[in-house]
C-alpha cells in the first residue's frame, strides 16, 4: 500500500509516490510535511458546490378578508441546528411579506436587495410599491441570477391595491404562480 505525498517546492507542485521520493519543501514546515500524507489519505468530496440547503418550511394562507405567512425558525444543515431563532419571513412594506426557505445566505442577500428596492421606489414615487409590481421585481432579481441562482423558495403574500388577498408563489428559478382569494375558496 502506498500513499501519494504532495510537495510543494517554490517553482513547482508534483505528486510523488512514496517518501522515498519526496523533496525537501522550501514552502512547508517539516511538521506540516508528516501531516500532507495523511491529509491526502482521508476521503475528499468530488464536487464542490456552493450551495447549502439550509431548509425551513414557509407557508402563507390568503382568505376572504385576511393573509397570513408563517415559518419555522429553525436554521439548520442535516442534523446540525445552528439556530432556533432565525426567522425566514420579512415585512417588505405594510401589506406584503416574503417567506422564504432555502440556503440563509441567498436568503438574507435576497431579502435586503428586495427592501432597499423598495425603499428607492418608495422615495421616487412617494407611496410603496403594490404587491403585484413587488411580484414583478422578486421575478426580475430572480431572474437577473438565473445563471448563479439564489437557492431561495418564496413565497409572497399579502393585500393588493384592490383589498383582494394574495399569494405568489415564487419557488426555485422563478417559475412563478399566482393564487388569490377568491380562486382558493
Amino acid at each position: 500500500m502506498s500513499c501519494v505525498h504532495l510537495c510543494v517546492s517554490s517553482d513547482s507542485i508534483m505528486l510523488a509516490g512514496g517518501p522515498a521520493s519526496l523533496p525537501t519543501s522550501r514552502l512547508l514546515h517539516p511538521e506540516e510535511e508528516a501531516i500532507l500524507p495523511v491529509a491526502l489519505a482521508a476521503p475528499m468530496e468530488r464536487r464542490f458546490s456552493p450551495y447549502v440547503n439550509n431548509g425551513g418550511t414557509v407557508v402563507c394562507v390568503a382568505g376572504e378578508d385576511f393573509a397570513v405567512a408563517v415559518g419555522d425558525t429553525r436554521l439548520s444543515t442535516g442534523f446540525s441546528i445552528y439556530s432556533r431563532r432565525q426567522s425566514k419571513i420579512t415585512k417588505l412594506t405594510d401589506k406584503v411579506v416574503l417567506a422564504t426557505s432555502g440556503m440563509e445566505a441567498d436568503k438574507t442577500t435576497l431579502h435586503n436587495l428586495l427592501k432597499i428596492r423598495i425603499e428607492q421606489y418608495t422615495h421616487q414615487h412617494r407611496h410603496p410599491p403594490s404587491l403585484n409590481a413587488i411580484a414583478q421585481l422578486l421575478s426580475t432579481v430572480l431572474y437577473s441570477r438565473r445563471f448563479f441562482p439564489f437557492y431561495t423558495f418564496n413565497v409572497l403574500c399579502g393585500i393588493d391595491e384592490n383589498g383582494e388577498r394574495e399569494n405568489c408563489e415564487l419557488p426555485f428559478l422563478n417559475q412563478r404562480g399566482k393564487e388569490t382569494a377568491k380562486e382558493s375558496a
